[in-house]
C-alpha cells in the first residue's frame, strides 16, 4: 500500500532533500519544501491509521486503506491538516491556515500562470514552515534531524526558538498595555466592567470555556480553545456527564480588554497546558432514545 506511514515519510525526506539542494531565494525552494510539508502531514495521519487518508465518498478507498487490493483516492491537503488538528497534539487552527496558506500557494504555482513563489522571501514562511514540521515530526517520534539533516535542524531550531521568543515579546508588550490601560479606569469603569464580566459568564455557554486570573490586570478572564480528546460519557445523578479535553487558544480580559488569538500567545501567558471541562447530555438524547418505542415496550410489560 502507498499510504503507509513508512513510504510516505521516505518521500517527504525526498522532497526535502531536493529542497536542500536549490537555492533558498529561488521558487523551487518553497515548491519542493511544501510538497515535503504535505506527504509529512499525510505520513502522521497513516501513523494512526490509513484510513484517515481515505476518501470517505467512495468505499473502494475505505477498503484499499486497510489492505486490500486495488487502488484508493486520498483526501485532498485541506482535508489532511484539518485532520491533523483532530490528532496531533498542539496543531491547531492556526497551525492548519499556516500549512494551507502554503499549500495555496504551491497549487496557484502548479495550476496557473501566477509565479507565486518567484518572490516569496524565506523570512515570510520558513519559521512557521520548520515548526509545523517539528510538530508533525514529534507526533511520529521522529527528530528534526531525521527529516531535515543535523545540521539543517540545528538552524531550523534556533529559528523556531527565535518565533517563540517573538511570539513571548509581543504578548509581554500586550500585557503591559493591558495593564496600563486597566490602571487608568476610575473606580466607576472598573465596576462595570466587573459587572460585565459575572453578566457574560451567567447569560452565555461556551463549552470549553474555562477562567482564569487575566495576566494582565487580575480580573477574570476567559480561556477558550479547541477539542481535542473526549473522554467517556458517565452517569450522574441528573444526566451524563463527559470529559471534553481542550487545548487552549483563545484568551479575553473583558476588564482590561487583553486578547491572545493563538496556543502560541496563550503558551507564553502561562495557559498553555490542555485542560479539561465537563459536558452534560440528557440520556435520551445522547442515545437517541425513542420514548414512544419506551412507552410501547412498558405496555408490553404489562399485559
Amino acid at each position: 500500500m502507498t499510504w503507509d506511514t513508512e513510504s510516505l515519510w521516505q518521500k517527504a525526506k525526498l522532497y526535502t532533500v531536493r529542497a536542500h539542494g536549490e537555492d533558498r531565494n529561488g521558487d523551487l525552494y518553497p515548491l519542493w519544501s511544501t510538497l515535503a510539508l504535505e506527504f509529512l502531514a499525510r505520513a502522521a495521519l497513516a501513523h494512526v491509521h490509513p484510513a484517515l487518508l481515505a476518501d470517505h465518498r467512495h468505499p473502494e478507498n475505505i477498503m484499499y486503506a486497510f489492505g486490500y487490493s486495488g487502488t484508493g483516492k486520498s483526501v485532498p491537503a485541506e482535508t489532511v491538516f484539518r485532520r491533523c488538528q483532530k490528532v496531533i497534539p498542539n496543531f491547531t487552527e492556526a497551525e492548519a491556515r499556516q500549512c494551507m496558506a502554503l499549500i495555496d500557494r504551491r497549487n496557484e504555482e502548479l495550476h496557473t500562470g501566477a509565479p507565486s513563489f518567484s518572490q516569496f522571501p524565506t523570512r515570510l514562511w520558513l519559521a512557521d514552515y520548520y515548526r509545523n514540521c517539528k510538530l508533525l515530526c514529534d507526533f511520529l517520534g521522529k527528530e528534526l534531524a531525521d527529516l531535515l539533516g543535523v545540521e539543517e535542524a540545528k538552524g531550523a531550531q534556533l529559528m523556531i526558538d527565535s518565533l517563540q521568543e517573538r511570539v513571548s515579546e509581543l504578548v509581554r508588550e500586550a500585557m503591559r498595555d493591558a495593564a496600563r490601560f486597566y490602571e487608568g479606569l476610575d473606580p466607576d469603569r472598573r465596576k462595570t466592567r466587573g459587572d460585565d464580566i459575572e453578566h457574560e459568564l451567567r447569560t452565555r455557554f461556551i463549552l470549553t470555556r474555562k477562567t482564569v486570573p487575566c495576566p494582565a490586570c487580575g480580573c477574570i478572564a476567559f480561556l477558550t480553545g479547541e477539542v481535542v480528546g473526549e473522554g467517556p460519557p458517565k452517569p450522574s445523578e441528573e444526566d451524563l456527564v463527559q470529559e471534553v479535553v481542550v487545548l487552549p487558544t483563545h484568551l479575553e480580559c473583558l476588564g482590561c480588554e487583553l486578547k491572545l488569538n493563538t496556543h502560541a500567545e496563550v503558551h507564553a501567558a502561562g495557559f498553555g497546558g490542555q485542560y479539561t471541562v465537563e459536558e452534560h447530555y440528557d440520556p435520551v438524547d445522547f442515545f437517541n432514545i425513542q420514548i414512544d418505542e419506551l412507552h410501547e415496550y412498558g405496555d408490553y410489560l404489562n399485559e
